[in-house]
């Protein structure tokens, strides 16, 4: 239980403390989630497997709505973000195919800390 709290906190710091909720970058302290492991540059890249698994999640999500792993729903995904590859800004392409920005809700559920 502490752990799942502490992850939570965690979390929810690195993800509010960034700009529009896409840009990593300004990581603010937060009395609780002062690990050991994000001193000295780790932390960004914790932030970003971090965020890779937030824009997984909501994906996942999106297909579980639409009616899972339909031809249409594949057509979709390819079409709005992976044949796009990097003539748009990333979230702009995730904008495109979710219909809005990206949600942690569906990550913390996956990992039981809803």
């Amino acid at each position: 239980m502490y752990l799942k709290f502490r992850n939570l906190i965690f979390l929810t710091a690195l993800l509010t403390n960034c700009s529009e909720r896409e840009q990593p970058g300004k990581i603010t302290y937060l009395a609780g989630a002062n690990d050991t492991h994000i001193m000295g540059g780790y932390h960004a890249g914790y932030y970003s497997y971090i965020w890779s698994e937030v824009l997984d999640a909501d994906s996942v999500e999106w297909f579980k709505e639409n009616g899972g792993l339909k031809r249409e729903n594949g057509d979709h995904f390819r079409k709005t973000l992976l044949s796009r590859g990097g003539a748009k800004d990333a979230m702009a392409l995730f904008r495109e195919f979710r219909g809005r920005d990206a949600d942690i809700t569906p990550l913390l559920v996956r990992r039981g800390l809803n």
